[in-house]
């Protein structure tokens, strides 16, 4: 069959890097057309023998931008003859589900977030247009494919959509796809950054990921004299605030941001822990990453399908999503003392994202069936 994966961003798939060639493998042709162009995604693919395209269209108005792309796939399914169209991601995914009366290919759109409406934090606000987005495609999709069964359970549960639509199928990785840290990198870092408990902050900074929540956390703990450093990645709107945040608590030789950094790894090799007080998830590849440097974190409840694969207090922590910033504290002060807590946990984690996500044959059957 000739496949078509559809997917917004250009930037590093470790998850599509693993994915792709196994599906080549079996004798399909692979295709990826992204809403971005091309970038590091594409060089990587097309090395391992995939066929990449790229359609960009900048977004001054957004029902022109969705008609151009709706036009576009409809366009490029017909012209490369495709006979399945997995779909990832919004806006991918809405175009794909509008355009789906149009061509005759199979489509199977994979949903990999869920607001939960299980917050329990009123100040936080679910961007309405991302909620629509979801109920169109929840509405128009033949088949939903989610990562775990806790997502698909609040789906279920908390959203309108026929649950025959749902399947679950687990991400996979091939691991040794990851770049590997490099010694000298890691010791500058360390001694850089220099503290008693290095500690790692890296998701989109938007309110669902509560940042704030973990600067809280930090600045508490620096209060009652504690050496912690946090390392912040990435950006987000919620940046100006967390600055201002840092300066008035006169934090600047705490917290550090470092936006995105291509040697992530390097950094997650030199830190101790990854505070992760994220509410919306539907996997973590970062919680991975740092499981593959042996590195433990600390995630909340409920949220993604952490509570899968992360047992409290043997390769990771698991916190309340309400009493979040109260039981981060009391984790980390006792780990703060017992480093060799931190090294046992990391070791365990290691093992259970290698022996749970790595790729297997349970998972390539899977999709097998959605092939058929």
């Amino acid at each position: 069959m000739t496949i078509l994966i559809y997917y917004p961003p250009n930037k590093k798939a470790i998850a599509f890097n693993t994915l792709l060639p196994e599906l080549s493998k079996k004798g399909h042709t692979v295709l990826l057309l992204t809403l971005s162009p091309k970038g590091q995604l594409h060089e990587e693919l097309e090395a391992l023998g995939i066929k990449t395209y790229s359609y960009s269209v900048t977004k001054h108005n957004a029902v022109f931008f969705y008609i151009k792309h709706i036009l576009f796939l409809i366009s490029f399914i017909r012209k490369h003859k495709v006979d399945i169209v997995f779909s990832h991601l919004s806006p991918a995914n809405i175009i794909a589900v509008l355009a789906k009366g149009f061509f005759k290919a199979k489509l199977i759109v994979f949903r990999h977030h869920f607001h939960t409406r299980l917050l329990n934090d009123s100040t936080i606000e679910i961007n309405k247009n991302e909620r629509r987005g979801d109920e169109l495609v929840n509405r128009l999709a033949p088949v939903l494919v989610v990562p775990s069964r806790v997502v698909y359970n609040c789906i279920r549960s908390y959203e309108k959509i026929d649950e025959r639509k749902l399947r679950i199928i687990s991400y996979m990785y091939d691991f040794s796809l990851y770049p590997k840290p490099d010694p000298q990198r890691v010791q500058s870092i360390r001694d850089q950054y220099s503290a008693k408990l290095i500690l790692i902050l890296c998701s989109r900074l938007i309110p669902l990921k509560r940042p704030m929540l973990a600067f809280e956390v930090v600045h508490t703990l620096i209060q009652k004299g504690y050496d912690i450093n946090l390392l912040v990645f990435d950006e987000g709107p919620e940046l100006d605030s967390l600055k201002t945040y840092v300066l008035t608590m006169n934090l600047s030789k705490h917290i550090h941001f470092l936006g995105f950094q291509s040697n992530l790894v390097d950094y997650m090799k030199a830190s101790d822990m990854l505070i992760h007080p994220s509410l919306t998830e539907a996997s973590s590849s970062t919680v991975k990453e740092m499981a593959m440097q042996k590195k433990p974190s600390i995630v909340c409840k409920g949220v993604g399908y952490f509570d899968e694969y992360i047992v409290n207090g043997y390769n990771g922590f698991i916190v309340d999503s309400v009493k979040t910033k109260t039981e981060m504290i009391a984790i980390l002060e006792e780990c703060y003392n017992k480093p060799e807590m931190i090294q046992s946990l990391g070791e365990n984690s290691y093992k259970t994202v290698s022996d749970t996500f790595g790729v297997n044959e349970h998972t390539l059957s899977l999709y097998d069936q959605l092939l058929r």
